[in-house]
């Protein structure tokens, strides 16, 4: 069995607490009303709209990608 190098140990404890700061409105969008009432908004819109609607939801960078193409 090898044994874990004590360098080793001490770079994973430096790393265990550098997760990054979540993007603001996060903690909002992890409350399930919050998602819910977002996805019925898409649904009424989509309902209401069709694919035009459904595209105006992308991301600004947001792309379809066909098949074949």
């Amino acid at each position: 069995m090898t044994q874990i190098r004590p360098v080793f140990v001490l770079f994973l404890a430096a790393c265990a607490d550098t997760a990054p700061e979540p993007a603001r409105g996060a903690a909002s969008m992890a409350d399930p009303e919050v998602l819910m009432g977002a996805d019925r908004a898409f649904a009424a819109d989509v309902a209401e709209g069709g694919a035009d609607a459904w595209v105006s939801w992308f991301h600004p960078d947001g792309a379809m990608i066909q098949p074949g193409v």
